[in-house]
């Protein structure tokens, strides 16, 4: 039988691009013979000619994959090992490479320490693997050779022991050490000298029980046992460490003992417990991932349904984080999420699980509540605890967050539509504006079913023009004359009959339909404006409203420019309206835009001014024409000083920036005398007439209808 040779170990690099290559064999080749090849193809064809110890080779290579090549790879050369190397930075493609036969996993770019750890592991293992097979077969015929070749065969085993990387060692039926090789004294610290004779000092007592039976079971059956476990080094730290058994043959056929040979494991050990946690955890917030909730809410559903006890489900959303996140940038917004993840953590029980689900949502899991004031008590600490302004570089953040709520077994005594429930509680929180928590009701299911069929009826409606443009006077507070059109989308469902914009205009914001759904009506407006002109009547300006979502579009001012060129519309005679928010979510990109629309002699006006969250001080940055007072403030004017103070402090305030004012929502005379009194400039509303269809709209033009301003004229406001 021949002694396996100490040669250098032999490496097949296989990669199509050649730098890598090259990278890969400067690397390595001081320490390992190395052989490139640019395919899988002629990586094959150098295994079918000769043997290597390990395959370093990429996934996606023309021609056959890297993980194609695998199986063909390991039925060549079975003690061949193959490391995977991918740009991919996936735990999936790790999973996939194991999969199909792989040792080890490394991705692009580079980390050089990194590559040479995971060939040295892999080689270790290939070695592990060669001597594993050469001492079954050396065993074997050690017991037929029991001849004179016994000294000599033993000093060849003594020197290949004494060669191993891994610590091989043999111990007596009593248990005592007969052999210590060298990679023993530098695994475990222990000198030859100090354990031969005496008991195996690496195994810790309360896994001694488990070591002995597999060293009795090796004795009595004569088998070769593997297992994994840990051992004790000198220091008393603890390693990881695969130990395969064999037994020791003595003469005639007597047992001499056991041999165990030992391989430290540990680096393995933590890679796969650090592919575990990123499989299950979210790398930011380090709090357990959706896939690890979910499996925790199984196991309490289970428990909960033995033991009939309750338990609850938390969605929260943070309100207006993408404001924070575009204002202060993704770092920060990263920063913030980590610091609500540690408030979130600190106000729930042991033995409750606290999960990022993704971008500013997470989900909480609580366990130990009796009813649902439980719960609910829990969404107020959270509430409380937001409280507290977050302080991140001299920056104080005032965060709120919307709360679903879920119960069990309430609400669904199965994972999917507790979650699915819960998940129709928080978009109710969301709808009431935020900055609050809902419980899940039965009757959301029956509206989340109606949103959905909803969306699916919106999404074919442009395509079946079951939209339409209604238009609404601006009238001249001083003359009662028409002087602009505001441009209202309407849509009327073959069976729902005419649909509320308060329900589909939300809907299509949400989906992004609003995108498509705006450009549409801008265009029919400037069409049919035009049209009114060339038919004879005095052009007017037209207004049409812009969503948030909208405004964000990075080609909106090409699309508007486009939308004139094509209707032939004097840009002049266009208005485009936004509100607050759109304008204050960022101030930087929102003055560029509009200041190349102003350029275009475009019309801007600020939509329902006063429902937002920014002043006349911060609009005066803006280039704008007009302001809209939202109707909610309009509608209470003669009735509440408070509402008074404030339509009189913006029209006020907007006159001295030389912003016209136009008041929505005007719907009788009291509130026309209140406004001509403060010098409104325009109004709007049902006192002269809601939206009408084209046609109608086109009537009124014609006839001249205007605004009856005598029992409102000045002297009657003496």
């Amino acid at each position: 039988m021949q002694v396996i040779p100490h040669r250098k170990a032999s490496i097949l690099i296989a990669d199509d691009e050649p730098h890598i290559r090259d990278v890969l064999d400067e690397l390595l080749s001081d320490r390992y013979e190395c052989v490139k090849v640019g395919s899988a193809e002629e990586a094959l064809e150098c295994l079918q000619k000769r043997r290597f110890d390990l395959v370093l080779s990429d996934i996606v290579m023309g021609g056959l994959s890297g993980l194609e090549m695998i199986p063909h790879v390991l039925r060549l050369s079975p003690e061949t090992v193959v490391i995977m190397i991918s740009g991919e930075q996936t735990i999936e493609s790790a999973i996939r490479a194991m999969r199909a036969g792989a040792f080890d996993y490394i991705t692009k770019p580079f980390d050089l320490q990194h590559v040479e750890a995971a060939v040295k592991r892999a080689l270790d293992h290939q070695e592990l693997l060669s001597v594993k097979r050469y001492y079954e077969q050396y065993l074997e015929k050690l017991v037929e050779e029991r001849t004179a070749e016994l000294d000599r065969t033993t000093q060849t085993l003594r020197a290949l022991v004494q060669a191993s990387p891994l610590a091989i060692l043999a111990l007596s039926p009593e248990g005592e050490v007969k052999m210590w090789n060298r990679a023993a004294e530098r695994i475990f610290g222990w000198t030859e000298q100090e354990v031969l004779g005496r008991p195996l000092p690496i195994i810790p007592p309360d896994r001694n029980d488990k070591f002995r039976s597999v060293i009795e079971s090796t004795l009595q059956d004569k088998t070769i046992n593997e297992y994994e476990t840990q051992c004790c080094k000198r220091d008393g730290s603890a390693i990881d460490v695969s130990i395969w058994t064999a037994v020791l043959p003595g003469i005639n056929a007597d047992t001499a003992g056991a041999m165990a040979i030992i391989a430290d494991i540990t680096e393995r050990k933590q890679a796969e417990a650090q592919i575990f946690y990123l499989a299950y955890h979210d790398t930011l917030t380090e709090l357990p991932n959706r896939t690890l909730f979910e499996d925790r809410l199984r196991q309490a559903l289970t428990q909960a349904q033995r033991s009939r006890r309750r338990l609850a489900v938390l969605f929260l959303a943070l309100d207006r984080f993408k404001k924070f996140n575009d204002t202060l940038g993704h770092a920060m917004g990263d920063r913030l999420l980590r610091d609500v993840a540690q408030r979130l953590v600190s106000c729930v029980r042991e033995g409750d699980t606290v999960a990022r689900f993704g971008s500013d949502e997470f989900s909480l899991l609580l366990t130990q509540i009796n009813g649902a004031e439980d719960a609910a008590g829990t969404a107020r600490n959270i509430q409380e605890l937001l409280k507290t302004p977050f302080r991140l570089d001299g920056h104080e953040l005032y965060v709120t967050a919307s709360i679903g709520i879920g119960l069990s077994p309430d609400d669904g005594d199965e994972a999917q539509l507790l979650l699915k429930n819960t998940g129709a509680a928080l978009y109710r929180a969301k709808r009431q504006g935020g900055n609050n928590y809902q419980f899940y009701t039965a009757d959301m299911n029956a509206r989340a079913m109606m949103r959905l069929s909803l969306e699916t009826n919106l999404r074919n409606a442009l395509d079946r023009a079951e939209f339409a443009v209604y238009y609404q006077p601006q009238v001249s507070i001083d003359t009662g004359k028409i002087v602009g059109l505001e441009a209202l989308m309407r849509w009327c469902h073959p069976t729902l009959g005419l649909v509320s914009p308060a329900e589909f205009i939300p809907l299509a914001e949400d989906t992004g339909l609003i995108v498509p759904l705006g450009e549409w009506v801008l265009r029919c407006a400037c069409a049919q404006s035009k049209t009114w002109q060339e038919g004879g009547l005095a052009p007017l300006r037209v207004a049409v409203n812009l969503s948030p979502r909208q405004f964000r579009q990075t080609d909106l001012v090409k699309m508007v420019r486009s939308v004139l060129d094509e209707t032939r519309l004097d840009p002049h005679y266009l208005e485009l309206e936004l509100t607050e928010g759109s304008i204050m979510e960022n101030a930087e990109y929102a003055i560029a835009t509009l200041h190349q629309l102003k350029e275009m002699g475009v019309t801007i006006s600020i939509d329902d001014f006063g429902s937002g969250y920014s002043s006349l001080s911060h609009l005066k940055r803006f280039p704008l024409d007009m302001l809209k007072i939202d109707q909610s403030f309009v509608r209470d004017t003669t009735i509440d000083p408070n509402d008074a103070a404030i339509v009189m402090a913006i029209i006020t305030l907007a006159h001295s920036l030389k912003l016209k004012v136009i008041a929505e929502g005007v719907e009788n005379e009291d509130q026309l005398r209140f406004l001509r009194l403060l010098r409104c400039d325009e109004i709007q509303g049902y006192l002269f007439s809601k939206p009408v269809p084209a046609e109608e709209m086109r009537k009124m033009l014609e006839t001249g209808r205007q605004l009856n301003l005598r029992a409102v004229a000045p002297s009657a406001l003496a």
